[in-house]
């Protein structure tokens, strides 16, 4: 069964995005949530990115239920009502950490086992800027992936882009081992 490569797809691509590398790991989750068909519409990905975040993040069953009220009912009036920002392609929700949902192409998987994976994708040119940051240019086409492999306390995951991103035309022979 292992190791196997998926088929490559094009697809929306829901991941936490965060400022702290140390603060995110201590949340122990997976930096990819969500992985959709790129078919699917820009405003199911909105009305889906709140649904994620208050179901992703470690709340009270009665946090989570206030959460996706306050949603659903887009209370504009209330201050705690949070809008999903659509900014240069990408749909951003949420605080420190947020989720980033954007569309990829070429995205697929080499799975060697259980304990280890590797997701790749190239993702179009924008500008990214969050909140009081500066924006920064990314180049108009970069390649990138995402390292996971599970330790004892969760997963070690390491994002590449650019030159240190070229999948292999394989699996590597040392993962077949």
């Amino acid at each position: 069964m292992f190791p196997f490569r998926t088929s490559q797809r094009s697809v929306w691509l829901i991941t936490w995005e965060f400022k702290r590398q140390d603060y995110f790991r201590d949340l122990g989750r997976r930096r990819i949530v969500a992985v959709l068909d790129s078919r699917v519409s820009v405003n199911f990905v909105a009305r889906y990115l709140p649904l994620l975040y208050s179901t992703e993040r470690e709340l009270l069953v009665h946090e989570k239920v206030s959460e996706m009220y306050l949603q659903s009912c887009r209370r504009y009036q209330n201050l705690d009502w949070k809008e999903v920002r659509y900014e240069d392609g990408t749909m951003c929700f949420g605080g420190h950490p947020w989720l980033s949902a954007r569309r990829v192409t070429s995205f697929f998987l080499d799975v060697f086992d259980y304990d280890t994976e590797n997701a790749y994708w190239i993702e179009a040119a924008r500008i990214r800027g969050h909140f009081d940051e500066a924006c920064e240019k990314i180049t108009p086409e970069r390649q990138a992936i995402l390292k996971a492999r599970k330790s004892m306390g969760g997963w070690d995951e390491t994002i590449l882009y650019g030159i240190r991103a070229k999948p292999p035309k394989a699996i590597p022979e040392e993962a077949e081992q």
